[in-house]
């Protein structure tokens, strides 16, 4: 190679370099407390079928035992916190951050009763399945004079 291919690849190594400190020096503060963060809003998809609500929500990295879930007639709210683990020797670099560590609370307005005696959840696969039957509505009857 001529020492003028030698000199560029050197000047674009120390430039790349030189970029990745700027960067991580940018995102420094978001790094330092994670817990300070606005909540955390994981993402849901809710269903309807003919006999209940599901909603499926993400919930990777957390801890079922310290998943809150509330149904009150017509309203769902699941709340909770979601700790990464720090790596157990002491790192010496941070080269990227991102997974959010911090509160959740989503809420949901259901547009029908749900039967509370009979709502279930599963955790699996990093997803929440939270099962809530409909509440049957009254029907009508005739009753009979004696």
């Amino acid at each position: 190679m001529s020492a003028m291919k030698n000199r560029i690849f050197s000047e674009f190594e120390e430039m790349e370099k030189q970029m990745g400190r700027m960067f991580r020096n940018m995102s420094f503060p978001q790094m330092i407390s994670q817990q300070s963060k606005t909540e955390w809003l994981p993402a849901a998809n809710v269903y309807e079928t003919k006999e209940k609500m599901i909603i499926f929500m993400e919930a990777s990295g957390l801890d079922p035992e310290k998943i809150n879930i509330s149904v009150e007639s017509r309203n769902v709210t699941i709340s909770g916190v979601r700790q990464i683990p720090s790596p157990e020797n002491k790192c010496t670099h941070i080269h990227q951050l991102e997974i959010e560590q911090c509160n959740f609370n989503r809420s949901f307005s259901l547009s029908m009763a749900i039967d509370i005696e009979a709502a279930t959840s599963v955790y699996k696969n990093g997803l929440l399945e939270i099962i809530l039957p409909k509440l049957q509505a009254a029907g009508k009857i005739k009753i009979k004079v004696k």
